[in-house]
């Protein structure tokens, strides 16, 4: 299963570094979005054209991102563009939400609402998207589990989104929204670690205290 949030690949560099405002200001236009296609019943009709408009850079960048820092390109010139590459190619609801976003300068925030139309749209249809890193690729069981685990604690279908991160030495680091649960064996070390200097300032302490007491 494809979740619609995953139109985003998970590439930290290419994604825009967002303040909470234009985050939330993206989030407000993703759900605008989204009312407009579920009136017009094209919810899965948009989805597809934003996966198209997500794939035109590589490295999910943003289509218009050229034109955003161009300084030959002003409101009209992009008006202009969009026309010619979207007409007719699109339907006329996501033109014109483009052209909404060129009216009001915000086509810097183009991929951040791709993103947060598909996750409305995964929360809509009951999915939930699951971020999981692991130090190797989970096989298909391991994977199975997972996901009948998640779904039993999250009681919603999860969809996972993996990635393969050596460093993180074994185990696995699984995010959902804000939630995080850290079972690496890197996390693991590092407490050990904490606790064992922990232990040791407690002994040299006792030490330091039984001497003052003996003398």
């Amino acid at each position: 299963m494809t979740t619609a949030a995953g139109i985003i690949a998970e590439d930290a560099t290419s994604a825009p570094v967002l303040g909470g405002a234009e985050q939330r200001l993206a989030g407000i236009y993703a759900q605008a979005l989204l009312d407009a296609s579920a009136h017009k019943n094209e919810v899965d009709e948009t989805l597809g054209e934003l996966k198209q408009l997500a794939s035109l850079r590589p490295g999910n960048r943003n289509p218009f991102s050229e034109l955003i820092d161009s300084p030959n390109a002003n409101r009209e010139v992009r008006t202009g563009v969009i026309d010619r590459v979207f007409q007719n190619r699109v339907s006329e609801s996501v033109l014109n939400f483009l052209h909404v976003l060129n009216d009001h300068d915000r086509l810097m925030l183009l991929i951040p609402i791709i993103q947060a139309f598909g996750q409305l749209v995964d929360r809509r249809s009951g999915r939930v998207a699951v971020h999981v890193r692991t130090a190797t690729t989970l096989d298909s069981g391991a994977r199975t589990a997972l996901e009948q685990q998640l779904r039993e604690t999250l009681g919603k279908e999860p969809v996972l989104h993996c990635t393969v991160e050596p460093d993180l030495l074994g185990g696995m680091i699984v995010r959902v929204g804000d939630r995080v649960w850290d079972g690496s064996l890197s996390w693991q070390i590092h407490c050990l670690q904490d606790q064992l200097m922990e232990r040791g300032n407690h002994a040299i302490q006792s030490g330091r205290d039984r001497f003052r007491s003996d003398r």
